[in-house]
């Protein structure tokens, strides 16, 4: 069986200053109800000297995430921190530049159609902003 494979990016910057509450960043994928997707992520971000980043895989109500492998990608201190779980992925990233994320997800839908969407916050709340830059994006592959 053969899926269908479309992309989707952010349209422009998204500034998170002083908040730590996971919000949509414009990196996000209709999915029908018991629709099966695997997703692929890079987003870029642009962090102050603290405040760090957080990120979610949000899904409708009912649907289930199969997996979610998030990997932060460290451009300034070179290093790489990589999560294996469905949960929010965390780091406290205090270094002045920008950084990107990869996430891989599956999702099985349920009853509810929505949106499968890329969410970002502060890891803490602080005055220097991180930006999620235009051009992040997530390359979909969809199977009902």
């Amino acid at each position: 069986m053969h899926g269908v494979r479309n992309f989707y990016n952010a349209a422009a910057d998204v500034v998170i200053t002083s908040s730590a509450v996971l919000q949509s960043v414009g990196i996000l994928s209709p999915i029908a109800v018991n629709e099966f997707q695997k997703i692929r992520a890079w987003v870029k971000v642009s962090v102050g000297a603290t405040g760090g980043v957080r990120s979610l895989v949000a899904i409708p109500a009912g649907g289930t995430l199969l997996s979610v492998t998030t990997r932060l990608n460290n451009t300034v201190a070179p290093s790489t921190t990589t999560s294996v779980a469905n949960t929010v992925f965390t780091n406290a990233l205090a270094n002045l530049g920008t950084h990107w994320l990869e996430i891989e997800a599956e999702v099985q839908n349920g009853a509810t159609a929505g949106n499968v969407d890329i969410q970002i916050a502060q890891n803490t709340s602080d005055v220097a902003s991180l930006t999620v830059l235009k051009g992040s994006s997530m390359d979909v592959i969809i199977h009902n």
